[in-house]
């Protein structure tokens, strides 16, 4: 048997979950052909997780078309998640948007 010394002085309840951001992600619209658009799918679909994802397709001079991905495109935002997608598509392509914790009422 092992005994510690170490003694709780605060109790707080965790969150039922952490609060999950929001990756978006900016893309030229001209550069978009049925294979980018696959590839851009299959790295999405390998880093899967809870974080949303929009896609800003921007039209040069002209507009920019803001697309919600359904949740079967939402991804786990790791370092390696941004990389891969800024390797792919471009360097700063790819923001983060961190969650707003919403307080409990109940607290």
């Amino acid at each position: 048997m092992c005994s510690s010394d170490l003694k709780a002085t605060t109790i707080e309840r965790l969150p039922d979950r952490p609060p999950i951001g929001h990756m978006n992600i900016s893309l030229n619209a001209q550069r978009l052909t049925p294979e980018f658009l696959a590839q851009i799918k299959h790295l999405l679909q390998t880093h899967h997780g809870p974080c949303p994802v929009t896609l800003y397709l921007r039209i040069p001079n002209q507009a920019v078309a803001t697309i919600t991905l359904p949740q079967s495109f939402h991804v786990q935002p790791t370092e390696h998640c941004v990389a891969e997608i800024e390797a792919l598509i471009g360097d700063g392509v790819v923001q983060l948007q961190e969650a707003v914790p919403v307080e409990d009422p109940a607290a």
